[in-house]
């Protein structure tokens, strides 16, 4: 059977409740040798929140091909061992750029207790994709609510990435957007920034507080 035909089998059984049909993708996934195959066995799982992609997605988490789906199906997993391998993929640098924004942003939408302080530091990595997988992560944070004590760090740091990174202007600004914490910051920012992009980004912000109240002095 081709790869192509492997792809288009499974796509179809993602959404079969059946705990056979469940365990017999976990089977092709844990026999698969065709990364792109892999790619479309973990992206597939990795939505249905399955735990048994762990070894299977720590295996693929290198390859070119594969790795991105494996970082979100590790994500997904929300197992310990799941989140200890993100961890120290986060800084490993034989993975792709890609691959490590992937990890980035699914220790975001994974949410565990060091997400935040682990994603801080990639905010000043050297690739440029870690950088905006970062800001990804620290969105999906966002959204889901931070801790009461993470959101003034997240905020500061977000407002300086918006200033310096001039890649990821816009997607710094969704990633603030309801962090009240970040108003002060923003302020100075669009008085200050000599670029358009990055000022009108800072007043598109400002611009969504219209009540005082929210804005801490």
């Amino acid at each position: 059977m081709s790869a192509e035909v492997r792809i288009a089998v499974a796509a179809r059984l993602f959404d079969v409740e059946a705990t056979r049909t469940r365990d017999a993708l976990i089977g092709a996934l844990e026999t698969e040798r065709d990364a792109n195959v892999a790619a479309a066995l973990l992206g597939g799982l990795g939505r249905r929140g399955e735990e048994r992609v762990t070894g299977p997605a720590t295996r693929w988490l290198g390859d070119a091909a594969a790795g991105t789906s494996a970082a979100y199906a590790l994500g997904a997993a929300g197992t310990r061992a799941a989140a200890g391998v993100l961890r120290t993929a986060a800084n490993d640098p034989a993975l792709p750029g890609r691959t490590r924004a992937a990890v980035a942003k699914a220790i975001g939408q994974a949410g565990r207790w060091d997400a935040v302080w682990l994603l801080l530091p990639l905010l000043d990595d050297g690739d440029g994709q870690v950088r905006a997988g970062a800001v990804d992560g620290l969105e999906a944070l966002v959204d889901h609510g931070l801790r009461p004590w993470e959101r003034r760090s997240v905020a500061r740091a977000l407002v300086a990435h918006l200033a310096a990174d001039p890649h990821t202007v816009w997607k710094t600004h969704n990633a603030l957007i309801g962090l009240a914490e970040a108003l002060p910051g923003l302020r100075r920012t669009a008085d200050r920034t000599p670029s358009a992009d990055v000022r009108a980004a800072a007043l598109s912000l400002l611009d969504t507080y219209t009540d005082k109240a929210l804005v801490p002095m």
